[in-house]
């Protein structure tokens, strides 16, 4: 006999729906899994045998065949564990459904006596499963705090395979969640402020306008300037994630491989603030990018819909920082196996920080001297690309602080700089609704002219800026994206002169340092 059950695999951070379907024929006892299982997947006959044992007395007899369809993908990971139980026993002849099998999903782990353990990457299966129309899903207890973030829905948290056969069988009643809500992003005792940074105010601004417009800033300067206090305060100005941001955040998070990405099971923090990942300059490609035999998300990704910060940009790899290129462009990362390919979203913010020079102090003014090469120096900053600098709307130099350790004026804070923030969102949400973008400095050069609009002043300035400043197309629409941004956060329709001023004084500031090409003319 034949019975057919569904479960769900993971493909990166997204599921495919799997058919577990079970023949029990008559032969001498035997028991295969075929389907592309991997050796987890392999190994669940010994658990699923054992459960059912300790459960039910005797494991079926008989040569039993499980597929797992469809046969071209790989399944990868113990999740499997569960529908194969249920499938067996369905097949045998052990237990009556009365919840048909094939309208709700099974996940989870089996232990030796039976019982169910939590499974990775729970909340981007069951949104699969919902996808494809299932009207529920079993899942293990232990997942109960992730699956909080799912839509309204059928579930049935179940802590044994007992608990499972009830459900199967018509005893237990689903538990249905209200969508959890997004938390402050601003509270606790480990949040940090804009306060804290003494001074900077051309820099606070910048920071201001990165975050407003979601635009890649670069911080040049000496050391102890606050260059990485300065990157490390965005999150505390931006807006938290809205009930779909949220949702896609914990979907990536944990679905990555725990082992290999360092991400635990919902985190607390990641329910109160966007992400924000800073990852050592001995970073690997396929640790920025994603990668590995059965693709794991990488920094890129695991920073979506929040911020990636590079601290001490030159000392990254080359080929790192240029394959970071694409998804910059994109917003996506896709990697291409033999059998599949995997898209990976990259949403990110990017926020850089780096010295002017090897020795740090190239035109420092608190009397420490440069003591680098003219050749050493210019070795230093090879190591950045033209194309990769191009894509950077902010470059901004970092100076010393001057005066006194107090100052008479007390510190912007982040709840200042956060005002003109979520007023210059909520501007862009209005303007860029039903698009594919939100924000200033993800819109695609051919709806730049559409979205944008300057007057006689401004558009002057701005054909003067490109002759003389002789921009690239790509320069051009960055510099009118910045401009926008700081339009939206003088709640101005139109960008007027001294917006297009300011976008460039905040694009070129880095020039004297030498770092975009074109800030020389």
């Amino acid at each position: 006999m034949v019975r057919k059950v569904f479960s769900c695999g993971l493909v990166g951070v997204s599921g495919f729906l799997v058919a577990v379907e079970v023949d029990l024929a008559p032969g001498l006892p035997s028991f295969e899994v075929v389907g592309l299982p991997d050796t987890a997947v392999k190994e669940s006959k010994h658990r699923v045998r054992a459960a059912v044992r300790n459960l039910c007395g005797e494991f079926p007899l008989g040569r039993i065949t499980v597929n797992l369809g469809p046969a071209n993908i790989p399944k990868v990971g113990p999740a499997f564990d569960l529908s194969l139980a249920v499938g067996i026993l369905l097949a045998a002849g052990r237990i009556e459904a009365k919840v048909e099998p094939s309208q709700v999903g099974l996940l989870g782990e089996l232990a030796l006596d039976g019982t169910v353990r939590p499974v990775q990457g729970l909340l981007a299966r069951l949104h699969e499963l919902h996808r494809q129309g299932l009207a529920g899903c079993v899942i293990p207890a232990g997942n109960l705090e992730e699956a909080k973030y799912m839509p309204a829905w059928d579930l049935w948290p179940v802590s044994s395979l007992g608990d499972a056969l009830n459900v199967v069988m018509g005893r237990q009643r689903p538990v249905v969640f209200a969508p959890a809500q997004t938390q402050s992003a601003f509270a606790g005792a480990d949040a940090v402020d804009y306060r804290d940074v003494e001074g900077q105010a051309v820099a606070k601004r910048a920071m201001q306008v990165a975050a407003a417009g979601w635009h890649n800033v670069l911080m040049v300067g000496p050391p102890g300037t606050g260059k990485t206090m300065l990157a490390k305060r965005i999150p505390s100005i931006m807006p938290p994630p809205a009930s779909s941001e949220l949702n896609e955040i914990i979907r990536i998070h944990t679905a990555a491989i725990a082992q290999k990405s360092g991400v635990e099971i919902l985190p607390q923090h990641m329910v109160e603030r966007r992400p924000f990942r800073s990852p050592h300059h001995t970073i690997t490609m396929a640790g920025m990018i994603g990668g590995g035999m059965y693709p794991n998300p990488g920094e890129v990704t695991l920073s979506h819909r929040g911020v990636l910060l590079l601290d001490e940009l030159p000392e990254f790899r080359r080929e790192v920082l240029e394959a970071l290129r694409q998804p910059l462009e994109d917003r996506t990362v896709t990697l291409s196996r033999s059998r599949y390919q995997v898209t990976f979203p990259a949403g990110f913010l990017l926020v850089c920080t780096m010295n002017p020079c090897p020795c740090g102090f190239f035109g420092s003014t608190t009397g420490d001297r440069c003591s680098c090469s003219e050749t050493a120096i210019f070795r230093y900053r090879q190591r950045l690309s033209g194309p990769f600098l191009d894509r950077i709307d902010l470059q901004i130099n970092v100076s010393a602080v001057e005066g006194t350790w107090h100052s008479s004026d007390p510190p912007v804070s982040s709840a200042q700089l956060r005002q003109g923030v979520m007023s210059a969102w909520q501007r862009q949400q209005v303007r860029y609704q039903g698009r594919k973008y939100h924000f200033n400095g993800q819109v695609p050069a051919v709806d730049l002219r559409q979205a944008c609009h300057l007057d006689s002043a401004a558009e002057a300035l701005l054909a003067s800026a490109v002759q003389r400043l002789r921009l690239s197309k790509r320069g051009e629409a960055r510099l009118i994206k910045v401009a926008m941004t700081i339009a939206d956060l003088e709640e101005c329709d139109i960008i007027q002169k001294r917006h297009i001023l300011e976008a460039a004084r905040l694009r070129l500031s880095s020039g004297e340092y030498g770092l975009y090409p074109s800030s020389s003319a």
